[in-house]
């Protein structure tokens, strides 16, 4: 009887591939024997240029504010040092945040720059993000969530008054999410949209219940929390960041 073959064939495979990823991350590096230089050169180069591309369209514009050279430089040592070997194309723009905040001395961008490339992270997700399906409607004993495409984040940093073109050293809170038509938002919020939506990122609710919360709080003095309250979490839905939970009871 003939020796089975397939596991050295599987093996020499594995090498083979392994040989290729890390010579196209490190061209210094071996490449595996068979394929003609100049083809090798050609596919090194493409799938190069294509991660930077990439990762220049996701940080479009973070990258215009950082120093060049520091940001190929990044790329580069991220090909290198990180390999990135997610089979989701979409993971790569957070792999190389988190590569670049693990950078020090020379090679750190300003953290104004890294709170830009959040933000540019939590815009991607929020075009990626998988949501539910919602019709809108609610009444006061809905039970309403957050949308997994919404983010709302503290940043040291304010880069959304400029339009992206500027980072000043102030504090901001800012909103990403995708509205019902799939559309891609994103503002600063204050004051007491920070409460309700900070209430809402890390918990269900119903607007009776919060309603209920906050006359406890005010000894239910004013009718002004009610109006409030109902406006700003009817605009919300209807923005696309909070959406009405279907009472299975109800719809059968």
């Amino acid at each position: 009887m003939q020796p089975h073959k397939t596991t050295p064939e599987k093996n020499s495979s594995a090498d083979f591939q392994a040989m290729l990823a890390d010579h196209v991350r490190d061209p210094s590096k071996p490449s595996p024997e068979g394929i003609e230089p100049e083809r090798l050169a050609v596919y090194t180069r493409l799938v190069r240029n294509n991660l930077r591309s990439f990762l220049d369209l996701c940080f479009s514009d973070s990258s215009e504010l950082a120093d060049r050279e520091l940001w190929q430089h990044l790329q580069n040592r991220f090909l290198i040092e990180a390999r990135p070997e997610s089979p989701f194309f979409n993971d790569i723009p957070a792999q190389f945040l988190n590569y670049a905040r693990s950078r020090e001395s020379e090679e750190k961008l300003p953290d104004g720059i890294l709170a830009m490339m959040d933000f540019e992270t939590a815009l991607l997700h929020a075009e990626i993000a998988i949501q539910p399906i919602s019709d809108g409607l609610w009444d006061s004993n809905t039970t309403l969530s957050w949308q997994p495409a919404a983010k709302l984040t503290h940043y040291d940093y304010n880069f959304v008054d400029s339009n992206l073109t500027a980072i000043e050293p102030t504090p901001s809170t800012i909103l990403t999410w995708r509205n019902r038509d799939n559309e891609v938002y994103y503002r600063a919020v204050s004051g007491t949209d920070v409460f309700l939506l900070e209430h809402f990122s890390q918990h269900k609710d119903t607007f009776e219940h919060i309603l209920q919360s906050l006359q406890e709080m005010t000894g239910g003095q004013s009718q002004d929390i009610e109006i409030w309250l109902r406006e700003s979490i009817d605009s919300w839905i209807k923005a696309g960041v909070l959406f009405p939970e279907i009472n299975q009871e109800k719809s059968i």
